[in-house]
C-alpha cells in the first residue's frame, strides 16, 4: 500500500503535547497513489474538481463537497485539476470527552462504529461553506499561536466541526422534500441525474426540465452552488472521466470520445485541451 507522501505516522503530524487533531489546506494536480491513514478524516473541497476512490467506490468531487473517512481507507484522488481542500486530521482520544453523544450524531455513527461504511459524500450551500471553512481556521488559528486553552478550544472546535458534519449529512441523506424548499435539493437531483447520464448529450435545458426549473434560474442557482454551470460541470465530469480511462485503458481516444457523449473527436479535443492544458493524446504519453 502507498503512503501518502505528507503523511508517515502519527509524530510527522500529531507532536507530542499538542491535541490529537491537525488541520492542512493542500493543492491536488493529476493523480495520487492509493493510501490510508491511522486517523480519521474530513475533507472539504474549496475548489476544483477531481475524482476521488474510496473503498472501490469513484465520486467527482467538486466545490463545495465534503466528505470523511476512517482509519484503513484506501483512497485516492485521480485525474485532479487545481482541486483545493481542507483536511482535518484526528485521533479518537481527542473527542473522547464527549464520544457518546458525537457517536450517536447521524453520519457520525458510521464513521465511529464498526462494520461497513459505503462512501458518501455530500455538498455543502454557500452558508454551509463559510461555515465549515471559519471553523476550520479557527482550528488552524488555535494550533498556530497555542494561546491559553488553546488544547481545549481545539477539542471543543472539533467536536463542533462533527457536529456541523452530521448536521449536513442529515440534511442530505434524510431530508424531507415537503419541508426543505431550498435550491440546494435541486442541486443533489441534477448531480445524481448527471452521474448517471454523462455519457449523453444532455444539455441545460434538459437538466432543467428534470427538476422543473428554467435553464436561467437553474443556471444561476446551480452556479452560486458548485462554482460551475450545470454545461461546465457536465462538461467537467466527462473530461473527468476521460482522464481516468486515458490513463487506465487502452482503448482508443476516438472510442473514449464516443462512448463519453462527445459530438466529434476535434470537440472532445478542443475542450480536453482548454480544461487540462493539453490534448488527450499528450495527457495519455504523459502517463506512461
Amino acid at each position: 500500500m502507498t503512503k501518502h507522501n505528507n503523511i508517515l505516522d502519527r509524530s510527522e503530524l500529531f507532536m507530542p503535547g499538542n491535541v490529537p487533531i491537525t488541520i492542512m489546506d493542500a493543492e491536488h494536480n493529476g493523480n495520487g497513489g492509493m493510501h490510508s491513514h491511522t486517523f480519521y478524516e474530513i475533507v472539504y473541497i474549496n475548489s476544483g474538481f477531481s475524482l476521488h476512490t474510496c473503498n472501490g467506490i469513484v465520486k467527482v468531487l467538486a466545490t463545495g463537497d465534503m466528505f470523511a473517512m476512517r482509519p484503513g481507507d484506501n483512497h485516492s484522488y485521480n485525474s485532479a485539476h487545481k482541486i483545493k481542500l481542507y483536511n482535518c486530521l484526528f485521533y479518537k482520544e481527542a473527542i473522547k470527552w464527549m464520544e457518546d453523544e458525537l457517536t450517536e450524531l447521524m453520519g457520525v455513527s458510521r464513521l465511529f462504529k464498526n462494520g461497513s461504511m459505503p462512501w458518501k459524500k455530500v455538498n455543502l450551500s454557500l452558508p454551509e461553506r463559510s461555515e465549515a471553512v471559519m471553523l476550520l481556521e479557527k482550528m488552524k488559528w488555535e494550533s498556530l499561536t497555542k494561546s491559553v486553552g488553546w488544547r481545549v478550544n481545539m477539542k471543543t472546535l472539533l467536536a463542533s466541526y462533527i457536529v456541523f458534519y452530521a448536521r449536513v449529512y442529515g440534511r442530505e441523506y434524510n431530508y424531507k422534500p415537503e419541508l426543505d424548499n431550498s435550491y440546494s435539493k435541486y442541486i443533489y437531483k441534477l448531480l445524481e441525474y448527471i452521474e448517471n447520464n454523462y455519457t449523453k448529450d444532455i444539455d441545460t435545458d434538459d437538466l432543467a426540465g428534470v427538476v422543473g426549473l428554467s435553464p436561467d434560474y437553474l443556471t444561476k442557482q446551480f452556479k452560486k452552488g458548485l462554482g460551475f454551470s450545470p454545461a461546465e460541470y457536465v462538461r467537467n465530469y466527462r473530461i473527468s472521466m476521460a482522464m481516468e480511462q486515458l490513463k487506465n485503458t487502452g482503448e482508443s481516444i476516438n472510442d473514449i470520445s464516443n462512448r463519453l457523449g462527445f459530438a466529434s473527436l476535434s470537440l472532445f479535443s478542443r475542450q480536453f485541451r482548454s480544461i487540462i492544458g493539453m490534448t488527450p493524446t499528450e495527457y495519455r504519453k504523459g502517463q506512461e
